[in-house]
């Protein structure tokens, strides 16, 4: 019997997903808090470690903390 395999996502599904621009999942990458394997010149992200990141991160604004700065005219 064969293990299943996981599935591999590219980085553009992971976007979708998360809803953020495909340069924020590279950054993610690229600081190690999105795991992910490179074929060749392509990342691939196991939907597993999608899944670890979103429980790790469901509580972070998926753009940070903004200031708001106001204009007195």
């Amino acid at each position: 019997m064969e293990k299943d395999k996981p599935e591999l996502l590219t980085v553009d599904e992971v976007a979708k997903r998360l809803k953020v621009h495909n340069r924020t999942v590279y950054r993610r990458i690229k600081e190690g808090s999105l795991r992910a394997v490179k074929l060749g010149r392509l990342w691939r992200v196991p939907e597993d470690a999608l899944e670890e990141y979103l429980e790790k991160h469901a509580h972070e604004s998926p753009k940070g903390p903004r200031e708001i700065q106001l204009k007195l005219f």
